[in-house]
């Protein structure tokens, strides 16, 4: 205290030193890495009883936080979400180190599952692997740390399709309900044609949907029209849209390039996170969405069309939605005068009410 003229150098003195952790970029070996940043971590806490603070660089350069154990000002409001967030982030790096030097492939579901209690939530292993890939900058993160999505979309086509990854061959054969393969940033799809006419890709967000597609195709269908129907099953994975990514690179080109979803805010921002979705890489800008829009189901009469009422909560992700869109950017207009229509007659509709007829008759 005598060293101390004020109270705020009185509380600085007070403060035990702390020992940084950085989340570099790593060199090669990624396990090698991790080792260092538990090494350090556990002697720190251990062996030293000392503080101790992980640095990760952020996606936007600048650096996120984890203290533990929590100290000074406030340390107690902070103590639990600190600690909760450190004994996720010790956990997955322990996890992926296992997974690199057994070599061994785990998805994110396995992961979640495996410690339900501490996760909570299966987005919430999601969002830490993006963390801990931008500390480390990956460019391929679900590559290289072992850990690679859980397979959710499915696809039905009239024609073969050959993905090649790691020199591995795998064929989704054509007139069957498959699940869209495990892929790589660098796997390959192709395209083998077996029979003449166009083609063309449906993207249809209700499982529902696609099971009354799939079910009324028959492989001695005389149809002049080659099929590839795909579904998310509601907010699209990243296996869906890296396949769907793919696919615009096949020798073989698709004519028509179609999504249907809802007549509802959540339908557009499904459509939205196929196509415009910045945050990653895998868009597929050859998709169009074509519907279901509130005007199709006027247009054609649709007398068995049950409209349902806009909620609040719909109203005000609608506005939100609206919002982004309007921006200088640019956007879709025919997106956004849905929006405009949904929110001015305050009603909404679901996808299953259109016909199988009434998508074909869309192209």
């Amino acid at each position: 205290m005598h060293d101390s003229s004020t109270r705020d150098d009185l509380y600085k003195s007070l403060l035990p030193s702390t020992r940084t952790v950085h989340m570099n970029a790593h060199d090669k070996d990624i396990s090698g890495t991790i080792d260092t940043i538990l090494s350090l971590t556990k002697n720190s806490i251990e062996q030293h009883q000392q503080p101790v603070n992980i640095q990760i660089k952020t996606q936007n350069k600048s650096f996120m936080s984890l203290k533990f154990p929590a100290h000074g000002l406030y340390s107690t409001v902070a103590a639990y979400n600190n600690s909760n967030r450190v004994a996720i982030m010790i956990s997955l790096l322990h996890m992926i180190q296992k997974c690199i030097t057994s070599n061994t492939i785990k998805t994110n579901r396995d992961v979640f599952y495996s410690n339900v209690e501490l996760y909570g939530k299966q987005v919430t292993v999601d969002r830490w692997l993006n963390i801990i890939s931008q500390g480390f900058e990956l460019t391929n993160a679900r590559d290289s740390l072992n850990v690679i999505p859980a397979q959710k979309g499915l696809v039905f086509t009239t024609q073969e399709i050959k993905v090649l990854t790691n020199g591995i061959e795998e064929r989704i054969n054509p007139f069957h309900s498959s699940l869209i393969p495990h892929m790589k940033q660098d796997s390959q799809c192709q395209i083998l044609r077996e029979r003449s006419g166009t083609t063309r890709l449906l993207v249809l967000e209700k499982e529902a949907v696609y099971n009354q597609f799939v079910n009324n195709m028959q492989p001695n269908s005389h149809s002049y029209d080659n099929f590839i129907i795909i579904t998310g099953k509601g907010y699209p994975d990243f296996l869906t849209r890296l396949f769907l990514h793919k696919l615009q690179d096949s020798e073989i080109a698709i004519d028509y390039w179609e999504m249907y979803t809802d007549a509802d805010p959540y339908g557009i921002d499904i459509a939205m996170k196929y196509v415009e979705n910045s945050k990653e890489a895998y868009t597929c800008n050859k998709l169009v969405h074509r519907g279901v829009f509130l005007f199709q189901l006027m247009l054609n009469h649709q007398t068995q069309v049950q409209y349902l009422p806009m909620t609040q909560r719909d109203t005000v992700f609608a506005t939100r939605i609206l919002q982004r869109l309007t921006e200088p950017t640019g956007s879709n207009t025919t997106t956004i005068q849905e929006l405009r229509r949904q929110i001015f007659l305050q009603k909404k509709a679901e996808m299953n009410v259109m016909s199988r007829e009434n998508y074909l008759e869309q192209k």
